[in-house]
């Protein structure tokens, strides 16, 4: 006789619908189902992976507004900084439809790298921007930045990323 009985059962099978869907490879379904039970989460950190999952879904979905939005929306609940980053970056990557867009998101992404709370982070957003160049075919740039990368992959002892930006160098 719990009154919130009908009311778990309902998220659960929201949540269920979402695996489901997904297994299937039905990723607009799965967001659909996800985002119905995001009310459910069981704390504001839970809310921001939850957010950013549902923004994976719809980017594979090819809905970039929606992406952009629950990937905005995660931003704004995590504490997590890997979690920020990544939501941001992937944020931006949500609009690269022109030369003038992406012009931007690079503008935006070089501000980011700048600022004292991403210093950990630097080697990855200045390799996102090099790849960015490059979708505008500004090799020079591009290189310029992948040089930043590794300099700050150094620094921050992360070999993963130094090699993916001297690969990416060595390919240019």
């Amino acid at each position: 006789n719990d009154p919130a009985f009908p009311e778990r059962l309902s998220t659960d099978l929201n949540e269920a619908q979402a695996l489901f869907f997904y297994t299937q490879n039905i990723y607009d379904s799965a967001a659909y189902y996800l985002e119905r039970s995001l009310g459910n989460a069981s704390n504001r950190e839970e809310t921001a992976r939850w957010e950013y999952l549902i923004a994976q879904l719809h980017e594979r979905s090819d809905r970039r507004d929606l992406a952009r939005s629950f990937y905005e929306q995660a931003i704004k609940h995590t504490l997590d900084p890997v979690l920020d980053v990544y939501a941001r970056l992937n944020a931006i990557k949500q609009d690269a439809s022109d030369s003038a867009a992406l012009k931007k998101n690079i503008e935006t992404l070089t501000k980011m790298a700048r600022k004292g709370r991403f210093t950990k982070y630097r080697d990855i957003i200045y390799y996102a921007a090099a790849q960015m160049e490059l979708e505008r075919n500004n090799t020079a740039a591009a290189r310029a930045l992948l040089l930043k990368s590794t300099v700050a992959a150094s620094e921050n002892l992360n070999n993963t990323q130094r090699t993916k930006s001297f690969l990416a160098l060595g390919d240019l």
